[in-house]
């Protein structure tokens, strides 16, 4: 059972707001999610690509908050991003009652652990970037409109993920 939007979202703003810590602000890459992470095998080399810019108007060029970053690279290793747009989960809605499955991979719960670990170690509550998390999914519809479906598991995903962190 999930709470809408409707119903948290007064919190949700709260809490979101409190998260700001002009110390978490560096450099950040923006988008930084598993499809704009390139790892060279041969040479063991990492390399980003597709930055996305300033982070809004007081924060030009290449700085932002990173614990956004963290957010990004948790919607691909825990929240299933990749998963969603490459249609691997299960939408069922019955009037009220939307009900989705996304299918992991078995290794999902390693990789969740292994992201939480990081999180951790940079100083971070895993709750507060899984909070992020979920306000990344509901922000993204809007950029899915080729699959209604698509839209619809993401705003539920997030707000489920949103209810399980608030």
């Amino acid at each position: 059972n999930c709470l809408g939007y409707g119903k948290v979202k007064d919190k949700l703003f709260k809490r979101i707001t409190d998260l700001y810590e002009e110390n978490d602000f560096g450099v950040a890459h923006g988008d930084f999610c598993f499809n704009n992470i390139l790892y060279d095998v041969s040479h063991r080399l990492i390399k980003l690509i597709d930055p996305r810019g300033s982070f809004g108007e007081n924060c030009k060029g290449l700085y932002g908050d990173v614990k956004y970053d963290l957010a990004k690279l948790l919607h691909s290793a825990v929240g299933g991003y990749d998963y969603l747009v490459n249609n691997l989960y299960k939408l069922e809605v019955d009037g009220e009652v939307i009900n989705y499955k996304i299918f992991f991979k078995d290794n999902s719960r390693i990789i969740e652990n292994r992201a939480e670990e990081l999180v951790k170690s940079l100083g971070y509550s895993f709750s507060d970037i899984m909070l992020i998390v979920g306000t990344l999914f509901i922000s993204m519809p809007p950029m899915h409109a080729d699959s209604n479906s698509r839209q619809k598991v993401m705003f539920i995903h997030g707000l489920k993920i949103i209810n399980e962190n608030i």
